[in-house]
């Protein structure tokens, strides 16, 4: 690289470059003056000029723009074109989605920058960049960017490095939204009283499970269970104690079924178990046993003191060829559960 009178020639390209003091805008008060805008320590601390030669470079940047911008003020935004790449000299910038989201994906630190992708790609913005900050721009064209980038190894190396450095980022970005949305969509599932299944689950596993027992011509049977008198309980004990009443029900399902069956919380006081190749005479095995379990168990606050036990009534019913739909299967389970009631509570219908 040559210096020239009037010209600045890198390789085999060359700029006119006018060794001034940068004329500086603030396009909020439409003003310019001539002003020393940064220092040589900045530019050094800019990562797309590590080891590059500074008095082969700050000429050239000296005829740069500098942008200055208030808190809150756009520098990029998602969907319009870009054809600069920005320094960072001093601030903070926050890269947002979209303008108005209140929630940043990530912040710009002096010596970083943004809008490389866009520059390179020639594709509108995929996300806005607003200044958190004060912050002070060093704002570099299209055609200096690649004056530079074709001219010096060092800044092409940067360039490579820090686009590298984005896209793992960005990779490391989608893998934590996507455990994000699987944490979702697995507490969306989850009742928060009981840690049991609940109902939105329900509704998505049993037309699987009925049409796998179909295919495989295989026995399934549903168990409503509803705690007796719950109403009552919830408003002498309290709702503290409706909760770890509640709560003992789920821990009563969970030790007294197999792996392979499915207790979920249907609403409210009532329970709904599937048990997948288990006909009507299993599903009242399992039933009875779940009943005395839950009428055995010991209930407490969570400071040790002892509340009454509950009970439950059950309803059984096994999947057959009128059951075409899942809400025929839990109604005639549901009625079979009201049977139950019918007869005196702590106990089973089918």
């Amino acid at each position: 690289m040559l210096w020239r009178t009037g010209t600045l020639k890198i390789g085999p390209y060359t700029a006119d470059y006018a060794p001034v003091a940068l004329r500086v805008t603030d396009a909020r008060m439409g003003i310019a003056e001539t002003v020393e805008p940064f220092s040589r320590d900045e530019l050094k601390s800019v990562e797309l000029f590590r080891e590059v030669d500074f008095d082969l470079l700050e000429p050239v940047l000296r005829n740069c723009e500098v942008r200055f911008l208030s808190p809150g003020e756009s520098l990029i935004v998602a969907g319009e074109a870009n054809r600069n790449l920005y320094l960072l000299l001093s601030g903070r910038l926050e890269i947002r989605l979209k303008p108005d989201d209140t929630e940043a994906i990530t912040a710009v630190k002096p010596g970083e920058s943004v809008g490389e992708i866009s520059l390179i790609d020639q594709k509108p913005a995929s996300a806005s960049v607003i200044a958190r900050r004060p912050s002070r721009v060093l704002v570099v064209d299209e055609e200096l960017v690649w004056i530079l980038v074709n001219s010096s190894h060092p800044v092409s190396t940067n360039l490579l490095t820090m686009l590298a450095r984005r896209l793992r980022y960005d990779n490391e970005v989608i893998e934590h939204h996507r455990q994000q949305l699987r944490k979702y969509r697995f507490h969306a599932t989850i009742d928060a009283v009981t840690g049991l299944f609940n109902r939105f689950w329900l509704r998505k596993m049993l037309p699987r499970q009925m049409a796998r027992a179909n295919a495989g011509d295989e026995p399934l049977s549903l168990i409503m269970a509803d705690i007796d008198h719950f109403k009552k309980y919830n408003d002498t004990p309290g709702h503290v104690a409706g909760d770890r009443a509640l709560e003992s029900v789920a821990d009563s399902l969970r030790n007294g079924l197999r792996p392979t069956d499915m207790p979920a919380r249907y609403g409210g006081e009532e329970f709904i178990v599937l048990l997948p190749a288990t006909d009507l005479a299993g599903a009242r095995v399992v039933a009875e046993r779940l009943r005395a379990m839950i009428e055995a168990a010991p209930i407490e606050t969570p400071h040790g003191l002892s509340l009454p036990s509950v009970t439950v009534s059950l309803g059984m019913a096994e999947m057959h060829q009128a059951h075409k739909r899942p809400e025929s299967l839990i109604e005639a389970c549901d009625q079979a559960m009201y049977r139950a009631k019918l007869a005196g509570r702590n106990r089973l219908s089918e």
